[in-house]
């Protein structure tokens, strides 16, 4: 008697456990969130679409997944502030690594990229963080200060403010409409193109932009909602000033020596292997200095120009945050630390008139008519309405 009361229980108890577990499965699945980084990659590759991870935090080996089947004769290195430049500014096959690889192992993340035949040119983005102590010798403690200020876009898309890690974090997301039932049914079932050129989670269920499978980040609708995002963003790194974020840097920071002993060693490296090294310093905004206007910032900050100035003979670098020498739009950047696409079409510019590899790499007409049409605007590219949720979401 007492089994026959309970097996109908314990039934539906695994029952409930199955549709718990399985459905938030299915989803990741179909979103493309749990497969491997290369499937990802041919999917990508094959289907031209746009992707973006919105739960996992695989970016690194997803990048990495795309450089390998790309294998690019040019590519670019660096943080987000990176991401902008794309293929159709270049005459050869080109990859954007921005925030693809771990940047404090440089030395080994370099004998990756060598591991593609093709390479001919790396172009690298410094950031004055990068030559903080913190960044350079205490990884964990700059991690955690990146997370918590919001870092890794954390404020700059609507899935941005979470990367759980857990498969039942997905139901939180269904229940409160982050993840519509509705177009979930919409792509499992009809096979139509949008379910094909959209893969994770971000793209699939929200206008926030992800890679097209040339590394660039297309922002898409962000815009839309730009000025409270930017708002949110910034009382974040308000809360977080003594903290030592990366931007910043910690009032106890010390200049990293390391950071240019790493630089000499990657031009030596490259120079070796008949590959160009070309460094430069993105612009920042004003509104970045009235936020990380700190002593020790500053310092920093002087103390690299010095040093770099040292190895200049050696390994020209070149400073677009000299703001002597260079104005750039406030319009033009994406946030207080982001340089948006029409910047790196005048950074192209400048380079290709200081730098004979990339004279002869990019498209020059291309970029003149973009600078001139796109003046003014943080976004430039035209034509990637295909890759939005259509206004019936």
């Amino acid at each position: 008697m007492t089994n026959k009361l309970y097996t109908p229980i314990l039934i539906t108890f695994f029952l409930f456990l199955l549709v718990v577990i399985l459905f938030p499965t299915l989803i990741l699945w179909h979103a493309g969130e749990t497969w491997s980084e290369s499937s990802i990659a041919k999917h990508q590759i094959e289907n031209d679409s746009i992707f973006s991870y919105g739960l996992l935090d695989h970016e690194i080996p997803y990048k990495k997944a795309m450089y390998n089947a790309v294998k690019p004769h040019i590519t670019i290195i660096g943080s987000s502030r990176v991401l902008e430049f794309r293929q159709d500014m270049f005459s050869e096959p080109f990859y954007n690594m921005g925030r693809g690889l771990n940047l404090q192992d440089l030395r080994g993340e370099i004998e990756f990229l060598l591991q593609n035949p093709n390479l001919k040119i790396v172009l690298l983005g410094l950031d004055y963080w990068n030559f903080g102590n913190h960044f350079c010798e205490n990884p964990t403690k700059y991690k955690k200060i990146e997370t918590a200020i919001g870092n890794n876009s954390e404020n700059i898309a609507k899935f941005s403010n979470i990367i759980p890690r857990q498969i039942l974090d997905v139901w939180p997301m269904i229940f409160d409409g982050r993840i519509s039932m509705k177009l979930f049914w919409y792509y499992a079932t009809t096979g139509h193109l949008e379910a094909k050129n959209k893969l994770g989670l971000r793209p699939l269920y929200s206008n926030r932009g992800g890679y097209l499978n040339d590394g660039f980040y297309v922002y898409l609708n962000l815009f839309n909602d730009l000025e409270r995002l930017e708002n949110e963003r910034e009382k974040a790194i308000v809360r977080h000033l003594d903290e030592g974020m990366p931007y910043q840097i910690s009032k106890d920071e010390q200049f990293c020596d390391q950071a240019i002993s790493d630089l000499l060693w990657i031009e030596e490296i490259l120079e070796k292997r008949g590959v160009e090294f070309i460094v430069f310093l993105p612009p920042l905004p004003k509104r970045h200095a009235m936020l990380f206007s700190t002593s020790t910032a500053k310092s920093i900050y002087e103390k690299m120009l010095v040093s770099l100035r040292k190895i200049e003979a050696r390994l020209p670098i070149y400073n677009y945050l000299d703001t002597q020498k260079w104005t750039f739009s406030e319009q033009e950047f994406i946030d207080e630390i982001h340089p948006g696409e029409v910047i790196s079409y005048r950074i192209l510019a400048n380079l290709s008139q200081e730098e004979q590899s990339i004279k002869h790499s990019i498209h020059s007409e291309f970029i003149q008519e973009q600078i001139i049409n796109c003046s003014g605007r943080p976004v430039c590219s035209q034509g990637f309405e295909r890759y939005s949720l259509q206004p019936k979401w």
